[in-house]
């Protein structure tokens, strides 16, 4: 009788002697496969309880901008059909969603609720929250490689993200204002300004687009800051 060759180690083998019927035997390796299976799947109750849970405040570093690059981030809202300016906290700057979160609390059924932020004085954010309807524009789009909150703006609004060798155009809906006063022509004009003056600011754009809205002296009372002065108003 010839000797059988060993098996290679790990491997699950059967005992031909012990089985009368060919059935028998695929039955007993059907059953040592499985019991080998089992002996290497890791139990989910186990692998839970080495996992550490997740805050769900902790924001991933990618997606967070940093409060102090925000250099104007104010709230606008109507009450009694009247404009309420507030500036916004830095710990809702840090990304979108807790931004969109913060306006929708201060937008009314039927009125809506506006963020206009400027950012290291090299793009400006606008956000509108009506209700469960959010409308965003950037004034340049190529700032979506340096900015997470311009990044995850041109994304809700379906923007693709540009390439290194796109131009810096404008994104999003430039028509969010229109029933407001500013209709998407003239804050494209005004975007576009920002984009060909080297010598505007951000600043410049956010304080003329709320002159147009009807909450300029608003927003000239909160950021201390007058157009075309310094900080006490003097030319």
């Amino acid at each position: 009788m010839s000797e059988r060759t060993p098996a290679p180690a790990g491997r699950a083998v059967a005992d031909p002697d012990r089985f009368d019927e060919p059935d028998d035997l695929r039955d007993d390796l059907r059953d040592d496969l499985d019991d080998e299976l089992d002996d290497d799947v890791v139990d989910d109750e186990d692998l839970e309880d080495d996992l550490e849970p997740l805050d769900p405040r902790v924001v991933p570093a990618a997606a967070t901008t940093d409060p102090d690059d925000v250099d104007v981030a104010v709230l606008a809202y109507l009450e009694d059909d009247e404009w309420v300016v507030e500036e916004l906290d830095d710990d809702v700057l840090v990304d979108l969603d807790t931004l969109l979160d913060e306006v929708a609390d201060a937008s009314e059924e039927d009125d809506p609720a506006i963020a206009l932020l400027s950012i290291d004085e090299d793009v400006l954010l606008i956000v509108r929250v009506d209700g469960d309807d959010v409308r965003l524009a950037v004034s340049d789009t190529t700032a979506a490689e340096e900015w997470p909150l311009v990044r995850a703006a041109l994304r809700r609004s379906g923007v693709p993200e540009p390439s290194p060798d796109d131009e810096s155009v404008p994104g999003g809906d430039t028509d969010l204002l229109a029933d407001l006063g500013i209709d998407a022509v003239e804050l494209t004009a005004l975007l576009d300004g920002l984009l060909d003056d080297d010598e505007l600011l951000p600043e410049d754009v956010l304080v003329e687009i709320a002159d147009a809205l009807g909450f300029g002296d608003e927003l000239e009372e909160l950021t201390g800051e007058d157009e075309g002065g310094d900080e006490d108003g003097q030319a």
